[in-house]
This record gives structure tokens, C-alpha cells and sequence, in this order.
């Protein structure tokens, strides 16, 4: 396999990178957060959820979708209008 090749921190960058588009395109998707704005963002391992959304309930759900997605590492900075 070529994989012994690839230097772990760019395969684990791009799963990353990918990761966070994933997780940017189910919330954009989900049902209820057509009125949120959120930004996903990759650094240093973490996803972070940064903008706003119209209530805490939909700030919770955007942290489920990503952390259904990611796991523990999702950082929600998102705040209500």
C-alpha cells in the first residue's frame, strides 16, 4: 500500500478538512437551521461552530449534527441573534 508514504499530519489535515465540510454541509441541510448562519472551521484537530442561530435549541442541534459526525472534538461558539 502506498499509504505508509503520506506523512500522517497531512492524511489526518485532509480527513480533517473533509470532516469539516461534512459536518458544514449537514447543517447547512438539516431541517430546522435554515435560519442559522454557522461557519465550521478546522484548527488543530478541533471543529469549531462559529455565528448565529435563531435559538438554543438550534445551536444544540448543530453541535449533535457535528459531534454525530466528528465526535468529541466540536467546539460550538455559536450564539443566539
Amino acid at each position: 500500500m502506498f499509504s505508509s508514504f503520506i506523512q500522517s499530519g497531512r492524511l489526518v489535515g485532509a480527513t480533517l478538512a473533509g470532516a469539516a465540510e461534512s459536518v458544514s454541509s449537514a447543517i447547512a441541510y438539516g431541517v430546522g437551521m435554515e435560519d442559522a448562519h454557522i461557519e465550521v472551521v478546522e484548527e488543530a484537530g478541533t471543529i469549531f461552530l462559529e455565528g448565529t442561530a435563531p435559538s438554543t435549541s438550534v445551536i444544540e442541534k448543530a453541535g449533535e449534527i457535528a459531534r454525530s459526525i466528528v465526535g468529541a472534538h466540536v467546539c460550538n461558539l455559536v450564539r443566539t441573534l
